[in-house]
């Protein structure tokens, strides 16, 4: 099962057990060819009970953040923030509970990233995680 939505140039596809994910973003604004230049991740986060896969990439229509839940089952929502990592400004985010296995992806569209480095943060909110971007792209 999965689904995508739509907010502010940013679209989220969420994927639950062993389905592939294909995540497309809405095309909003400018439209013609741009040079990607990536700055790609992938960071496996382990921490008390977070085990989660975070990769990041450059794609024809902006940045994407993957990511997949290796661990258990979240006992309740977290936070996922995305940000401009320039000045650390929060400009979109989630509250989510990821099953087991989930994947969810994020699509920031380029007329919102407008070339900017941008990063995610996952906080799980039922225990303290010091702040430290997960994944990290930079897309033009």
């Amino acid at each position: 099962m999965s689904f995508c939505e739509a907010v502010f140039g940013v679209v989220l596809c969420v994927a639950v057990g062993g389905f592939s994910l294909s995540a497309k973003a809405a095309q909003l604004g400018s439209g013609g060819q741009t040079e990607i230049a990536a700055l790609s991740s992938a960071r496996a986060l382990r921490a008390g009970v977070l085990h989660m896969d975070v990769k990041s990439s450059c794609t024809a229509e902006g940045t994407l953040f993957e990511i997949t839940n290796r661990g258990e089952e979240w006992p309740q929502r977290g936070f996922i923030g995305l940000y401009f990592t320039n000045n650390g400004s929060l400009f979109d985010s989630r509250r989510m509970r990821f099953a087991a296995g989930q994947k969810a992806s994020f699509v920031v569209s380029k007329a919102v990233s407008r070339g900017r480095s941008l990063g995610l943060w996952i906080d799980p909110r039922w225990y303290y995680r010091k702040f430290s971007l997960d994944g990290r792209a930079a897309c033009k």
